[in-house]
């Protein structure tokens, strides 16, 4: 089983959400961002979904947006039209996370919201 995060305010259409098995959802405030509220929705995802359901939302959310599903192993980080698939790793060091978060930057997310804060 996968966990995830994701916003609603990062999707075009957040429909998808609806057929997501949410376990938890809150609201954060980012005075400093230019969406100020974002409601964060902590979801699971059964692995035999994961790669539809990553292709899916890759294909809904905004630019300079990101959503994050982790097992114990894999790491996928979707953007809008990119989905990376890496190892999940304890410190973020390797090649394949700068990869990842190079590409983020890159593309508008701020580098403070470029590191991964995985908790189970």
């Amino acid at each position: 089983m996968f966990k995830g995060i994701i916003e609603s305010e990062s999707l075009n259409d957040n429909k998808i959400l609806n057929e997501l098995r949410i376990i938890k959802k809150h609201r954060e405030h980012h005075p400093e961002a230019t969406t100020k509220y974002w409601t964060v929705f902590r979801v699971e995802i059964p692995d035999d979904e994961i790669k539809l359901v990553t292709e899916r939302i890759s294909k809904m959310i905004k630019d300079a947006w990101y959503a994050i599903f982790w097992t114990e192993k894999i790491v996928f980080v979707v953007f809008s039209n990119k989905v990376f698939k890496i190892p999940h790793e304890k410190k973020w060091k390797s090649d394949k996370y700068e990869e990842v978060r190079n590409y983020g930057i890159k593309h508008g997310i701020q580098e403070k919201y470029m590191v991964f804060e995985i908790q189970d």
